[in-house]
């Protein structure tokens, strides 16, 4: 039930004899709880719902047939068998309809407790039922004696001086700033993913237990470069010379290989370096011409350091050091480490290579941005992008448009990032640079709506194809009740395509209670009728399940982790005079459109939506698009699963 909901199968019999009995049994001796798992059991409830959300089983089963008139706790409500169904709301409004007292370890806590407040609002969860397990707790409390004086103990001691966070703040620097580069002959580091990358991992020590001592680096290594793009081998006794070859040759498969090594240091040992069948797997990998990174947690002493063209040291190996060392070899930190001790002659003790954090998401740009009017093309040796510039020229003079941008990536390789024109028709308007920024309009729907999307997710905040009234209770009637999330993000749910709400005579905090009363133009998913209505729709949503603004959200999970330092709603005052006009607005605010956005129901609702609303130069878009076709990962961190982008 960690992962998907398990389903115990068997007749009512059956479960009586086996299954059933231990509960049985307990609830005939007095035991005061009892938790519920997240088993699907057709023989006791045909609806093959979790026994957490059964109300068959709670209500029927154990408080009826049982007598059950203790406290019923759900299993941890963070497990996949649920939050692979249901939101977190959703899902603890489920629980306690079934008969559950204590929802246990909600993935949310403050927009759960929301969403129970909500349902009692509604009527959906009467105030009797919530009083009904308050006084199962209380009584149990007392039962346990727990408001007797000599029970009050002095836990707050303890919180004001172990695990601090300036402690645990102080040990990751020392282990981030400890972590050594001591080779890269071939810059291999930072390793970075992406969808054609492949990694094989092995890990490599005659310690015990190396999968387990090791499991937070190996794990990490995984998410980031995507579990179904590493394959991982656990070394843990000496290799034969078979074995050897057949590792080389996994090696040979994939773009780039790591080597995990952990040598623990500890009294009595004698040996403070790898195994002599490891040093012979190195140098097997080394004469295949492999590409490899050679990463060492505990001692940094390795037989010889000629036959491994990149190696880093950690030093350590607790949690803190393992975290380190895979942010620096995905480029999410700084490498500064220094030797405490001399490997060799060419690498003594003080010696060390640096290298900066990954801040861009491409390698190189071919030419500076173009003079007004003149369209430059791409220095790189066999490209000519005059054509297209001419286009771009001659809508310029036919006043098409009065300027634009252009950027153009192979890969990481930036091929072209150019502009032309200027900011408006009159010639002494400023001329478009690369640096300029245009209001995104409707890519405001991709750049921050999908990449929520899929973040929230990720995140177990929404499910794609739940019914959107299970987070917003007045979203109900003729067709509404099938709209899922998936239907709003893929313009199928039937809502109209553009509403003036800026002309309704509302208030901007009126616009959702004006959508929930709606009709449906469509049954959802039988049309793809496009329909900015839908998303700012899902800009509520998105508030209600993180408890966060939007325009916070936008910032701390799309600009900020992707650094598009360029890109925002509502820009401040000092970005004006880079950012380029929209249009002469005839209505409504009439005159010049400027720093603003233009869409006039963003406008409406403070400029902040996720329809309309988002400010960006071409080249900082871009990065959105590197982030998707790398699967999710940018920067050397994976900000979204391959398949939730894929779905």
């Amino acid at each position: 039930s960690h992962t998907s909901l398990p389903l115990i199968p068997g007749s009512r019999e059956s479960l009586e004899r086996m299954e059933l009995l231990p509960f049985k049994v307990a609830v005939e001796a007095g035991v005061g709880m009892v938790m519920v798992g997240h088993i699907a059991v057709p023989g006791l409830d045909g609806s093959n719902s979790p026994a957490t959300q059964s109300k068959a089983i709670t209500e029927g089963l154990l408080r009826g047939e049982y007598g059950f008139d203790g406290l019923i706790v759900t299993d941890g409500m963070e497990m996949g068998a649920i939050t692979g169904a249901n939101w977190t709301g959703e899902a603890a409004v489920r629980s306690i309809e079934a008969g559950n007292d204590i929802i246990l370890l909600p993935l949310y806590v403050d927009q759960t407790i929301d969403a129970l407040v909500r349902a009692v609002e509604t009527g959906r969860l009467s105030r009797e039922r919530i009083a009904a397990s308050v006084s199962r707790v209380l009584k149990l409390k007392e039962e346990l004696g727990l408001y007797e004086e000599r029970l009050n103990l002095n836990r707050e001691g303890v919180q004001h001086q172990v695990g601090l966070a300036e402690f645990n703040t102080a040990a990751r620097e020392a282990a981030r700033e400890s972590i050594t580069l001591v080779k890269d002959e071939q810059n291999l580091i930072p390793l970075r993913p992406g969808r054609r990358q492949t990694l094989t991992h092995i890990l490599i020590s005659m310690d015990d237990d190396l999968r387990q001592r090791t499991i937070s680096f190996w794990r990490n290594v995984e998410f980031t470069f995507g579990s179904k793009r590493v394959k991982t081998f656990f070394v843990n006794d000496q290799l034969s010379q078979t074995r050897i070859k057949e590792l080389v040759e996994e090696a040979k498969t994939s773009s780039r290989t790591l080597v995990t090594a952990l040598v623990r240091i500890s009294m009595d040992k004698g040996v403070s370096t790898i195994d002599s069948s490891h040093k012979q797997l190195l140098e097997a990998l080394n004469k295949a011409k492999v590409r490899f990174v050679v990463v060492s947690f505990g001692s940094p002493y390795v037989p010889s350091l000629g036959h491994i063209p990149a190696y880093m040291c950690a030093y350590g190996y607790g949690s803190v050091s393992m975290r380190a060392m895979s942010d620096a070899v995905f480029g999410r930190a700084p490498i500064s480490g220094r030797l405490p001790v001399n490997l060799d002659a060419g690498h003594p003790r003080g010696s060390g290579l640096a290298r900066e954090a990954l801040t861009k998401a491409f390698s190189e740009s071919s030419h500076n941005p173009a003079p007004p009017g003149v369209a430059q093309r791409a220095s790189r040796p066999g490209l000519d992008f005059s054509r297209a510039y001419a286009v771009l020229d001659s809508a310029i003079r036919e006043k098409i448009t009065p300027g634009a941008q252009v950027f153009i990536v192979k890969g990481e390789r930036i091929l072209a990032d150019t502009a032309f024109g200027r900011f408006t028709y009159e010639p002494d308007a400023p001329p478009v640079t690369t640096a300029s920024i245009y209001d995104l309009a409707s890519v405001t729907k991709v750049l921050v709506g999908g990449t929520l999307a899929i973040r929230l997710v990720d995140g177990r905040y929404l499910v794609l194809d739940e019914p959107v009234w299970h987070y917003i209770p007045a979203f109900r009637s003729r067709w509404k009740d099938r709209v899922t999330i998936r239907h709003l993000l893929t313009h199928s749910s039937g809502l109209p395509q553009y509403i003036e709400f800026w002309r309704m005579g509302i208030k901007p905090d009126e616009v959702l209670d004006t959508i929930c009363t709606m009709d449906l133009e469509f049954k959802p998913g039988t049309q793809v009728k496009y329909s900015g209505v839908g998303l700012i729709l899902f800009s509520a949503l998105a508030e209600l399940v993180t408890g966060q603004r939007l325009v916070d959200l936008a910032r701390a999970w799309v600009f900020d982790p992707l650094m598009m330092e360029s890109t925002g709603y509502n820009p401040p005052a000092e970005w004006l005079e880079r950012i380029v006009p929209t249009e002469v607005d005839a209505q409504g605010r009439k005159g010049l459109i400027r720093g603003e956005v233009h869409d006039a129901n963003a406008n409406f609702m403070g400029g902040v939506s996720l329809h309309a609303g988002v400010f960006a130069p071409a080249n900082q878009l871009a990065i959105l698009g590197m982030l998707y076709l790398n699967g999710g990962v940018i920067h050397g961190r994976r900000l979204a699963q391959e398949k939730t982008v894929d779905a």
